[in-house]
């Protein structure tokens, strides 16, 4: 697919609506999604020196551009399949004077050849696609980036399987026992995690919250194919 060509499904606005387009930035910042985000996300992936960068699916540019800003040696480029989006990423750039090139295309048909990134980001953005565009994103990713090159998925989506199910429900409902939650699921440290075991720590209260769990399940609060999705054949 090319540029202006139309996907086979509905193309999602950046912010959900074109009249917000302008705006995204800011609603991104109010959802806790906005520049300490996007700074932890590009520091916890150390870029390589003069490193060629993609952010799939850029929309403002934020990532693209917090990458140049702490790598000004990488070449970065950002592709998205928002034109309005894009006017509002070049613009940025520019008023930052950063040499960051926008390209308008599709994530699921990046218009760029084999192995030609060593790095490629898309953040936020695989959970707006249906699950074929979602495959063909991953398989084109992975085509662009070259021989021990990585590509960097950050996003969100609902719980699948038992253990993040868990996880998501108990610490919602019982934020002040996320410690014996963790431990529960083995998140601990192994060694922290065999001690507390051996030394039955909490055993009380870890009784208590897997009566809770069970509970749920029986009263329909969690649903099992919540519990049980997400398991590959």
């Amino acid at each position: 697919m090319g540029k202006g060509e139309t996907p086979a499904y509905r193309l999602i606005p950046a912010a959900s609506f074109h009249c917000l387009t302008p705006a995204f930035d800011l609603v991104c910042a109010v959802m806790g999604l906005g520049a300490r985000f996007t700074e932890r996300v590009v520091r916890t992936v150390r870029v390589p020196l003069n490193a060629r960068v993609l952010d799939a699916g850029c929309g403002s540019g934020r990532v693209a551009l917090a990458v140049k800003f702490r790598s000004p040696d990488a070449e970065v480029i950002g592709l998205d399949g928002d034109p309005q989006i894009l006017t509002l990423a070049r613009r940025k750039a520019d008023r930052r004077d950063q040499d960051v090139e926008f390209f308008e295309g599709l994530i699921e048909a990046v218009p760029f050849p084999d192995e030609s990134f060593d790095l490629v980001f898309t953040v936020l953005v695989l959970h707006h696609l249906p699950e074929k565009a979602k495959v063909g994103a991953c398989r084109e990713m992975f085509r662009v980036v070259r021989p021990g090159g990585r590509v960097i998925i950050a996003d969100f989506g609902p719980p699948h399987g038992w253990r993040a199910t868990f996880s998501t429900v108990m610490n919602e409902a019982y934020p002040a026992d996320r410690h014996v939650i963790d431990l529960m699921l083995a998140h601990a440290p192994k060694d922290k995690t065999e001690a507390a075991y051996n030394r039955a720590v909490h055993l009380p209260r870890r009784r208590e919250l897997g009566q809770v769990w069970a509970n749920k399940l029986l009263e329909g609060a969690v649903h099992l194919e919540t519990v049980v999705a997400g398991r590959r054949k």
